[in-house]
């Protein structure tokens, strides 16, 4: 039987918790991606939860290409590795909470903070309504 969309979301969300509680009392962080390098994790994490395996070699193409130019990191390496081996043994639920513990646990940098700080935001629309009272 099918899992329902709600009750996958909820085993993903019930396992990336459980990580992230095991880790943080095992005393290991999330790996900080540089943040050049951060549209990778969200292509592997496109590519594990759709389990596209077209997606996740485009994904592994730019990671071999910058690992190849020693522009990556070895925590990068490894972590990006960790996510592309669970994907190719076929665990897609792994490598779906791997690449979605990788996202969650990027902190900004202080220039996405500035970036936000600076950020302006339209008017909220404002929308009539016709003869009814809203409580």
């Amino acid at each position: 039987m099918a899992m329902s969309i709600e009750a996958r979301a909820r085993t993903a969300v019930a396992a990336t918790l459980l990580t992230a509680l095991a880790c943080g009392l095992a005393g290991c962080g999330v790996e900080q991606v540089a943040p050049e390098h951060r549209e990778i994790i969200l292509q592997l994490a496109t590519a594990t939860s759709t389990r596209d395996p077209k997606l996740l070699e485009t994904a592994a193409a730019e990671i071999d290409r910058l690992a190849a130019a020693k522009e990556l990191g070895d925590g990068e390496g490894r972590a990006f590795g960790a996510i592309r081996e669970a994907a190719a043994s076929g665990d897609w639920d792994r490598a779906r909470d791997l690449a979605y513990a990788l996202r969650d646990g990027q902190e900004p940098t202080a220039e996405d903070l500035d970036r936000v700080a600076k950020r302006t935001l339209r008017a909220p629309r404002q929308v009539e309504t016709k003869g009814k009272a809203h409580r």
